[in-house]
């Protein structure tokens, strides 16, 4: 068993908080807008660009092609996302806000994610490393690792334990 100190206790109750803000920011923006916080952000990211591709929405979103296509074909289907092809590259497919998403963006507060990035991002570049080294020591020790989706985009993660 684990000892017990108050750096331990220090940092499983800053996760709590941060599974906590995402879960209760995933409950509001489901009643609300029938919306995951994984839409919600990617929604929030592509109204920020004028016509973004997947690849640069999975920068934006600071996770993979795969997870980020999901959900985007989520929010077209919700028609709140359109597809269209780049007048620049014909080949390249680019996402742009419906006039339905931009009125959902109108009324969404901001993302958690966002701000967590920004809080992230502010870290000088040393801690940042050694935070993200030390993350993923903590992921593979615990056998949490595995291909990350946005956060909870799973229905079933949101609705689960309270």
């Amino acid at each position: 068993m684990p000892r017990s100190t108050p750096d331990i206790r220090d940092v499983m109750d800053s996760l709590r908080c941060i599974v906590h803000a995402l879960r209760t920011a995933g409950r509001d923006s489901e009643r609300t807008h029938g919306l995951s916080t994984a839409q919600l952000f990617v929604l929030q990211q592509i109204g920020h660009t004028h016509g973004v591709s997947v690849n640069g929405l999975a920068r934006l979103t600071h996770t993979d092609q795969s997870s980020v296509s999901v959900v985007a074909q989520k929010l077209v289907e919700k028609r709140l996302v359109k597809r269209s092809r780049s007048s620049q590259d014909g080949r390249q497919v680019e996402l742009a806000l419906t006039p339905a998403g931009r009125a959902v963006l109108k009324r969404s507060p901001h993302a958690p994610q966002q701000q967590m990035i920004e809080a992230i991002g502010a870290l000088p570049a040393g801690e940042l490393k050694t935070l993200a080294r030390l993350l993923r020591h903590v992921v593979n020790a615990s056998d949490a690792g595995g291909k990350p989706p946005l956060f909870f985009e799973d229905k079933a993660a949101v609705r689960g334990r309270n």
